[in-house]
């Protein structure tokens, strides 16, 4: 199993002078950090979602300031993105950073959510493509009648409510090609391109991992982010087991 990448959004009620409220605590953390900051030249009647501002890290990390909420995403470093406490453990640290220094000046707090985005890669590599590599997790779930002949693709999404908190899982797959772009040495126009015919690099089932309190109780942020990672880590490792593809996510 593969840690992708995570993404914390915390929401909060909508302030149309959200960059003022924030200013001092951004200007504070791209100092701090070292972060790039962007501006949004959105639209007047842009919806409150859209980025306003956007602080990036070297390491990919992304911070969008909206006029509703703090949308945060990160990949975990590779040497630690197989390890779901390591990876955890850096997700605390990056929030932390850039997170809990803007919630003294955050406009009244709605709900958060945690997204963990997971590759279970095949190894060792026996599909020709991501479809192959789904079947056995599409046959295990369903009861259709498809032969792998035929078969295309495949993606999945429920979800279900625990202990206060609302769970959404996506199933689906990912795959990795060594795509080259061919050099034109005449003439103009466009280069076409079919991924299936390079080599494939990687393959296998992606899940999607969502846990949020909306619209259920909430309590303090930092209170709330550690109940919500804290859940979506013991759910994680029953997630095999709880979706009978124990032989499947390896």
């Amino acid at each position: 199993m593969k840690i992708s990448s995570f993404q914390v959004v915390t929401a909060f009620d909508a302030d149309r002078s959200i960059l003022l409220s924030l200013g001092p605590a951004l200007k504070s953390i791209e100092q701090r950090t070292g972060a790039k900051l962007f501006q949004v030249n959105a639209p007047e009647d842009a919806p409150p979602s859209l980025p306003r501002l956007i602080i990036r890290l070297k390491d990919g990390t992304t911070l969008n300031v909206c006029q509703d909420r703090l949308d945060l995403t990160l990949p975990p470093p590779a040497h630690v993105s197989s390890n779901l406490t390591e990876s955890a453990t850096y997700l605390r640290r990056i929030f932390s950073m850039m997170i809990e220094p803007l919630l003294d000046q955050m406009p009244s707090y709605d709900w958060l959510g945690v997204v963990i985005n997971l590759e279970y890669k095949e190894d060792p590599l026996n599909s020709v493509s991501s479809a192959e590599a789904v079947y056995p997790a599409f046959k295990i779930i369903t009861n259709l009648d498809v032969d792998k002949d035929s078969f295309r693709s495949f993606r999945m999404q429920f979800g279900y409510e625990e202990s206060g908190l609302f769970y959404t899982i996506a199933i689906d797959s990912f795959e990795e090609r060594e795509v080259s772009v061919p050099v034109k040495t005449k003439g103009g126009g466009i280069v076409k391109i079919d991924a299936s015919e390079f080599p494939l690099k990687s393959c296998g089932v992606s899940i999607s991992h969502d846990v949020n309190n909306r619209p259920g109780s909430k309590t303090e942020v930092k209170e709330d982010f550690k109940k919500i990672l804290n859940s979506q880590m013991r759910a994680i490792k029953e997630l095999p087991n709880r979706l009978q593809l124990t032989s499947v996510l390896a």
